[in-house]
């Protein structure tokens, strides 16, 4: 039993944090509709724009830095839009015209173009790469995701600790009720006692 109790501990701590995790990830989204944490940017590589990456595989989790200067042949990640959506892609630098920088990207028609970037729809060049997580983090944020994966257990962990807070509520009302009765048998022998007395 004790093992049991341990075990389901350890699962409502490890539901609380991914909990807060995927909370965060929709409260700190940015003006394009993607996660920062400070300069710190949250892409998942998905089908949508597994093909606008190099050797990153799908599924992929990317956490990219913000970087200020870049310079031709640099390979920067940037905001793209597809379908009236906004998406991340990333493309080599190979040009740079007042100020902005000049890659060779594609457009919705899958053609070759060249885009004119600036440092606003610029994300960064550094990055940190993480396999097969961005799946988990794609499914937590769907709404079937959220609502089988997050708000399904939190119900299953309000109502455990309901059930506990119940059991230990009824456990301390019967203790009261005996203390109770056991103190209204000891006041009924001590009067019964005094009363013997009283008539020796």
């Amino acid at each position: 039993m004790k093992v049991i109790k341990v075990l389901w501990h350890i699962l409502e701590v490890i539901i609380i944090c991914y909990v807060v995790f995927v909370t965060a990830c929709i409260l700190f989204r940015n003006g394009y509709g993607y996660t920062q944490f400070g300069p710190m940017t949250v892409v998942t590589v998905n089908d949508v724009n597994v093909n606008d990456f190099e050797n990153i595989s799908n599924g992929s989790l990317l956490l990219i830095k913000d970087s200020s200067s870049f310079k031709v042949d640099d390979e920067v990640f940037y905001y793209d839009i597809r379908d009236q959506k906004y998406i991340v892609v990333s493309d080599r630098i190979v040009n740079i015209e007042d100020g902005k920088y000049i890659v060779d990207g594609v457009n919705e028609n899958d053609e070759v173009v060249q885009v004119k970037l600036n440092n606003k729809k610029i994300i960064g060049k550094n990055y940190v790469k993480i396999g097969i997580l961005g799946y988990l983090v794609d499914l937590l944020e769907s709404k079937v995701g959220f609502l089988f994966l997050v708000i399904l257990p939190i119900f299953i962990v309000f109502l455990y600790e309901l059930i506990q807070f119940i059991i230990v509520f009824r456990h301390e009302k019967n203790n009261v009720r005996n203390n109770k009765s056991y103190g209204n048998n000891g006041t009924q022998m001590v009067d019964k006692i005094n009363y013997d007395d009283d008539i020796i």
